[in-house]
């Protein structure tokens, strides 16, 4: 999953510099249905279906959850993105270095650098 997870941050901001933000906005739900929550159940120590009953969990990332969902705005599209990205980060680092996974830095780095960007980022020449 941390390399895959990299990958589709990259799509999804790939399908809002396209101004395909309705699609932008379905993976991002994707995510945090299917990655998202089922991190934050496993830092929690429990197990989650989807999204029922994942606000008794929240707690403390209420606000950077919220952040992972938007109305249909481009440019709020991304901080929702940035912010899903943000949100893994914070599940996933603890439960990698648990378990001996290696964090992607490369894609990490990469897809990093380019949801920094934004809007502007542009392929490399």
């Amino acid at each position: 999953m941390e390399r895959r997870v990299w990958t589709w941050f990259w799509y999804l901001q790939s399908k809002v510099l396209r101004g395909e933000v309705y699609e932008a906005l379905e993976g991002l739900a994707w995510l945090r249905t299917n990655v998202l929550f089922p991190l934050l159940a496993a830092s929690r120590g429990t197990t989650i279906s989807g999204a029922r009953r994942v606000e008794g969990l929240l707690s403390d990332l209420s606000d950077a959850f919220s952040r992972t969902s938007t109305r249909v705005d481009r440019a709020e599209a991304m901080d929702a993105i940035r912010a899903s990205a943000s949100v893994y980060t914070t599940l996933a680092d603890p439960l990698l270095g648990e378990r001996g996974i290696e964090p992607a830095s490369d894609a990490r780095s990469s897809v990093g650098a380019a949801l920094e960007a934004g809007l502007a980022w542009h392929p490399p020449r």
